[in-house]
């Protein structure tokens, strides 16, 4: 043997020396169906199409803390169809977003309900 040629000759075989997995074998151990992941891909599509068109009727800082609700969503969803149980401290930030969104759209709604004033110019 060559320096540096290993066992299998000209450097082959080093990744199953190391114990790395395979093209092969990492493609059998995918963790996501595809129907899953297809199903996951178009609500992801979908999700961001709404949220797009939500611009038109949303001021940018709270289309930005609307954003930021996805964490609920995806507690909500892991809790219902997975039933998945997450920390204390998980549920604790989300209500603490989902009462931070709560009143900041109080808030806004507020501001855009009050009549503008008209300064006169300072000619």
């Amino acid at each position: 043997l060559m320096a540096g040629e290993g066992e299998g000759g000209r450097g082959r075989g080093k990744t199953a020396d190391k114990g790395l997995p395979t093209p092969a074998t990492s493609r059998s151990l995918s963790p996501c169906p595809r129907q899953n992941f297809l199903i996951l891909a178009l609500l992801n599509l979908l999700s961001a199409m709404a949220s797009y068109l939500a611009l038109q009727y949303l001021s940018v800082p709270l289309w930005v803390l609307v954003k930021s609700f996805r964490v609920v969503w995806v507690m909500i969803v892991g809790r219902l169809f997975f039933r998945k149980t997450y920390p204390t401290l998980y549920y604790a930030s989300a209500l603490c977003i989902t009462l931070g969104i709560l009143l900041y759209s109080y808030g806004d709604a507020r501001a855009r309900s009050r009549p503008s004033v008209d300064l006169p110019d300072p000619d």
